[in-house]
Order: structure tokens, then C-alpha cells, then sequence
């Protein structure tokens, strides 16, 4: 798909996610989408399915809801995909492959991955709260700092999976994207679309992008007192 169409496609599930006049659903099922930037991208609700997103950049983008099942067309489909800060919860990705891909402090609550291959996965950070990941491929996959509350890991491949401790927390629905906003405390480190910076410098950068949306600029500011609350509390 050419990126001329992709962007009008993206264009039009927006209007018709927000019930805007000529607004159109986003059926990208089996799509041929390698190395396509959808970084930061509301995609809620579309069809993905039997997408190819190899190498694809899809940081930051809002995925709620969306269908990706079967997502292992030509064998790889999901490899090497950049997901790090995607909102992913509650989306269908069974018998996906996600092999390779960097899912780094991804919203993966309620999600489904049953079947899925996840095998040398980078989901550190991740928010896994009741996801299902039975008969997962987790081998040498990075669950380091992970939230597995309720996960469901029955029958998955765990071998040499590494696991660990950290605290994060994420917010989204603010600004002009309404993007994701991923902050972990321990290591002071904000990820938000293309930004990847500490709170402090995450504070400088809003003050500069949104200077001229005194709305926006209000709930960042918000989300950064928010952020460092947080990062207080032990």
C-alpha cells in the first residue's frame, strides 16, 4: 500500500471513530504494510488482520480494540515490528507472530495472545494484567519488570525468559493524538510517541510543542505533576 493511501486510510477511521461526516472503518486485512510508519496513529477498533507489518513502526499508536488475529501471514508477519508504547489492550492477536518485536512498556492488559509466537520478544515493562498468553512461545522472550497480574500462562514456553522488577505507569487520551504516555519512575524515563527522554526533559518539551493549546498544555502539565506524585511513592 502506497503511503498516500495509508495516510488517507488512517485519515478516514479517525472521522469515522470520532462519528464525523465521510468517515470510513480501516480494513487493512491482509494489507502488505513492511517497514510502514504508523508510529503514534489512533487505530482503534480497525481490521489488521493477515496484515504484513514486518519492520513496521507502530510506537506510541493506539491499537484498542483492534483485530490483528492470524497475524503470521507469510510466515512473519509481526518480526521485528516496533510496538514499544502501543495501547494494545484487548486486542485479539491469536497465533500472531510477534517474534523479535520490541512491545517495550506496552499496554497489553486484556489482551489475547493465545497460540501467539513471542519467541525473543522484548516486553519489557509491559502491562500484562489478565492477558492470555496460554500456549505462548516465550522462549528467551524479555518479561523483565512485567505486570502478569492474572495472566493466563498456561501451556506457554517460558524457557530462558527473563523476568524482573520495575515501576511504570502509563496515561493517554491527552493531546492533539491522544497518544499514550508511558513513565517509569525507577529509571526516570518517559516515552511518548517519538520522545524517549527523562520527566524532566518530557515537562521542557510539552512546554515548547504545545505552547500555542493552552487546553493540551493544561493536561500535560497535569499528567507531569501526576508523573512525579508517582515517582514519590515507594
Amino acid at each position: 500500500m502506497e503511503k498516500t493511501e495509508l495516510d488517507e486510510t488512517v485519515r478516514l477511521h479517525g472521522l469515522w471513530f470520532h462519528d464525523e461526516n465521510g468517515g470510513k472503518r480501516a480494513n487493512l486485512s491482509g494489507c502488505d504494510l513492511r517497514g510502514c510508519d504508523l508510529s503514534g496513529c489512533d487505530l482503534r477498533y480497525a481490521n489488521l488482520s493477515g496484515c504484513d507489518l514486518r519492520y513496521a513502526n507502530l510506537s506510541g499508536c493506539d491499537l484498542r480494540c483492534s483485530n490483528l488475529r492470524d497475524a503470521n501471514f507469510s510466515g512473519s508477519n509481526l518480526r521485528y515490528a516496533n510496538l514499544s508504547c502501543c495501547d494494545l489492550s484487548g486486542c485479539d492477536l491469536r497465533d500472531a507472530n510477534l517474534s523479535c518485536c520490541d512491545l517495550r512498556w506496552a499496554n497489553l492488559r486484556d489482551a489475547t495472545f493465545s497460540g501467539c509466537n513471542l519467541r525473543d520478544a522484548n516486553l519489557s515493562g509491559c502491562n500484562l494484567r489478565d492477558a492470555n498468553l496460554s500456549c505462548c512461545d516465550l522462549r528467551w522472550a524479555n518479561l523483565s519488570f512485567c505486570n502478569l497480574s492474572g495472566c493466563d500462562l498456561r501451556g506457554a514456553n517460558l524457557s530462558v525468559a527473563d523476568t524482573g522488577e520495575a515501576r511504570f505507569i502509563q496515561a493517554s487520551g491527552v493531546g492533539t493524538n491522544r497518544r499514550m504516555t508511558t513513565f517509569r519512575s525507577d529509571t526516570d524515563e518517559v516515552w511518548c510517541g517519538c520522545f524517549n527522554g527523562t520527566l524532566s526533559e518530557f515537562a521542557e518539551k510539552i512546554e515548547q510543542t504545545h505552547s500555542g493549546n493552552a487546553v493540551h498544555l493544561a493536561h500535560y502539565r497535569a499528567m507531569v505533576a501526576f508523573f512525579r506524585v508517582f515517582a514519590e511513592v515507594k
